[in-house]
């Protein structure tokens, strides 16, 4: 194994400048364009594997006075950070506003009608 080492050696030796510069470009062309294109294509099967593997949304259970109501968690997280600002310590504000425009919501527009059950 050893003298097989030294032969490739002397061969590479051998060869003129100009083929040494050639198998470099090669060995780039080789290890940065076709490296790129295998490296986009398994990231392109990465995502698309991860997209159809994860939850779209995930379904929460809200009991109220022993009604069930189900939801979407992300619909109703996101429309409860509209309501509650960073800058309060605690959600009491935010509550007492859900209050008053829920009433004032209810007072204008009536209660909401109940869907019959599926």
């Amino acid at each position: 194994m050893v003298d097989e080492l030294k032969e490739l050696v002397a061969v590479v030796n051998s060869l003129p400048q100009l083929a040494l510069w050639v198998a470099v470009g090669f060995w780039a062309y080789k290890v940065i364009i076709i490296g790129s294109v295998y490296g986009v294509i398994k990231l392109a099967i990465n995502k698309a594997y991860s997209a159809m593997t994860r939850p779209g949304s995930q379904r929460i259970e809200v009991v109220v006075d022993e009604i069930v109501y189900y939801t979407s968690k992300t619909a109703l997280v996101d429309q409860l950070r509209r309501i509650i600002p960073d800058k309060y310590d605690d959600a009491r504000h935010a509550i007492n506003w859900l209050e008053e425009a829920i009433s004032d919501k209810i007072e204008k527009d009536g209660l909401p009608k109940k869907k019959k059950p599926l």
